[in-house]
């Protein structure tokens, strides 16, 4: 009996015991992670962020161009860097480093350090019956807001920006919505989404997301709502909701296939009933350690296109490490994405295999964008008024062939032909035609603006892209330097066939220089006086006169006074004088001083070759005063 009751007190103090540890246990565990209401954070001092208990993720503020925003973010314990995955109104301006963010029962309240009234960075929608009792930024990444019952209000995982992690659904209605930059996270140029059909597809977001604009697709379908997951042992998948039905591929879509990382038949569907994976196998990186912890990130990047990473990181005392893993990507090639380069450009890979955009040949870039994050887009050197009031387009057009050339949108008039030539008369005699692609016997007719423009490597289809240019093409050679002083010396030269003026150089010292719209026109107009007299617009040294420093105004005068002859400091006989009156005119009437007499950029290409009378310029108003 006594046996037994020694038996039941050393049982009850076990037990005791033991819950005594496993609640300071949970309470040790709860702590490192949980936020309690009136916590705060600035971006300044040691506040700054909440860790996650695992001390990968933090929640708070990050440094985003002259300001902070406020987000969740990967954090590189060797490289001292940060991979942000979340930005809380990753649209609105950036914050002070006066700023503050509290956490109050109703919510997450932003005082951005003006004075303003705090703002929600929650979408307090979700809780608006419900005060907020704590927080916490989970070791998953998803930061959450509980009740005091406890029940979940709110996650950052319901609302991504561009990025999912590991155990994150991504349901119909929801979108990824790649960023600016890797430095700038407010919302960027592409657009990922799971479509009513089941289907989940990627567009460019200033973009009507029609069929012709989708650069990639999962090509599945389904009766029953569907939803993206990234499971956290790195498995990107896309799951029925309804199991008991299998999922089906669908027939390609060639305006699909054609930019698509998938061929027609597709191989990669693994896994159960009703479920496509997308890295093949699943296989995790190979691991540098063997004590080596691994969280999985699916990024909508910079590019539009949709990447798998694997962060691996490994934590040993006096050796903390991590590095980051590409498991797959939806394209092979940023030249792939539609919308990467704007209206009336091109993409291409440069030497060292990087994706650019050019201007087709007969368009210069526009410099008038309202929004610097847009793509470059390209401007039309010829007008259609142009072309109408010409009777006939060979004197105003060639074409330059490029092969293989795919151009996105829908051509306006498919005619069959036998040759490439008659494709080439028919777009020339045609003043809406911009451009045409000839393959297989049939000619596309395609009319401004030409968009998605990529070259493609698929040798199964034969194309070639005509695009009308101006019949005197603009070559550009480097300019040469003087003795003296190594400044740039801009040239001129004359097509011997059609004694056109070519432009070698647009600016001293770049040779990249692009011409905008009428805006620019007088900056033209003085670098081509610059370049018919090869020297600077404000010149002290080397000069016979006062008359001659400021450029423009010795140019008017040498004009006025038939003494071009004293503008030209190389040998005479290589010049053509007509040629150089009509340049000096046009650059004469380019530099007036009010904008409204100056010529569109249009009439000054045909007043440079001669299509266009130049009736004689006045003296610039500025000259005058």
């Amino acid at each position: 009996m006594a046996s037994m009751l020694v038996l039941s007190f050393l049982l009850f103090f076990f037990m005791l015991f033991t819950l005594e540890e496993a609640t300071h246990t949970t309470t040790e565990n709860n702590n490192s992670s949980e936020i309690p209401l009136g916590s705060w954070l600035s971006p300044k001092g040691e506040n700054t962020s909440w860790r996650s208990s695992s001390g990968h993720f933090a929640f708070g503020f990050y440094p985003q161009g002259s300001g902070f925003a406020v987000g969740i973010w990967l954090v590189s314990p060797s490289e001292n860097t940060t991979t942000v995955v979340w930005t809380a109104n990753r649209d609105d301006p950036t914050v002070s480093s006066e700023s503050m963010l509290n956490l109050t029962k109703q919510g997450l309240l932003l005082q951005n350090g003006k004075g303003d009234s705090p703002m929600n960075i929650d979408s307090s929608r979700y809780y608006s019956y419900s005060l907020v009792s704590w927080g916490s930024m989970l070791d998953s990444g998803n930061f959450v807001l509980y009740d005091e019952n406890p029940d979940l209000i709110w996650q950052s995982f319901d609302d991504p920006t561009d990025t999912i992690l590991g155990g994150q659904n991504f349901t119909e209605g929801d979108h990824l919505h790649s960023s600016i930059s890797k430095s700038d996270h407010s919302s960027g140029l592409f657009y990922l989404e799971v479509t009513s059909d089941g289907n989940v597809v990627a567009y460019p977001y200033y973009s009507l997301k029609s069929v012709e604009d989708a650069y990639w697709d999962s090509n599945t379908s389904s009766d029953y709502q569907q939803h993206l997951s990234l499971s956290i042992q790195g498995s990107l998948c896309l799951d029925d909701t309804k199991m008991s039905r299998t999922m089906s591929v669908r027939p390609c879509n060639p305006t699909y296939r054609r930019q698509s990382s998938y061929p027609c038949q597709l191989r990669n569907l693994t896994g159960s009933v009703g479920r496509l994976c997308f890295n093949n196998s699943n296989e995790p990186g190979k691991k540098s350690h063997n004590k080596t912890t691994s969280i999985y990130r699916a990024t909508l990047d910079v590019d539009g296109i949709l990447r798998l990473y694997e962060h691996q990181f490994h934590f040993e005392q006096g050796n903390n490490s991590s590095h980051v893993v590409m498991l797959w990507q939806a394209l092979q090639g940023t030249c792939q994405v539609k919308g990467f380069c704007g209206l009336n450009s091109y993409c291409t890979s440069n030497e060292s295999g990087d994706a650019v955009c050019k201007c087709y040949p007969g368009f210069i870039p526009s410099n008038t964008k309202s929004n610097p994050n847009m793509p470059m887009v390209c401007i039309q050197m010829l007008s259609k008024d142009d072309c109408e009031r010409n009777k006939d387009g060979t004197l105003l057009y060639n074409f330059t062939h490029f092969k293989n050339m795919y151009w996105g949108d829908i051509p306006y008039s498919v005619i069959p032909v036998s040759k490439m030539e008659t494709c080439e008369k028919a777009c020339q005699q045609d003043c809406v035609c911009v451009g045409a692609i000839y393959t297989n016997g049939s000619c596309n007719k395609y009319s401004l603006p030409l968009i998605y423009g990529s070259v493609q490597n698929d040798s199964s289809t034969v194309s070639v892209a005509l695009v009308k240019v101006p019949s005197s093409t603009i070559a550009i050679i480097s300019p040469t330097t003087s003795n003296d002083n190594n400044v740039p010396k801009p040239k001129v030269a004359v097509d011997n066939k059609r004694s056109l003026i070519m432009i070698l150089s647009f600016t001293l010292g770049k040779e990249d220089a692009s011409v905008s719209a009428k805006a620019d026109i007088y900056s033209f107009g003085v670098v081509l006086l610059e370049i018919i007299c090869r020297r600077r617009s404000i010149e002290m040294n080397n000069i016979s006169s006062a008359d001659e420093i400021l450029l423009s105004n010795w140019v008017y005068q040498c004009f006025t006074s038939d003494k071009l002859n004293k503008l030209i400091k190389h040998d005479e006989k290589d010049v053509d004088w007509k040629i150089l009156e009509r340049m000096v005119k046009v650059g004469l009437w380019c530099v007036q001083d009010h904008q409204s007499l100056r010529p569109a950029m249009k009439n000054v290409i045909l007043m440079l070759e001669g299509l266009k009378d130049i009736p004689v310029p006045p003296s610039p108003v500025r000259l005058v005063e």
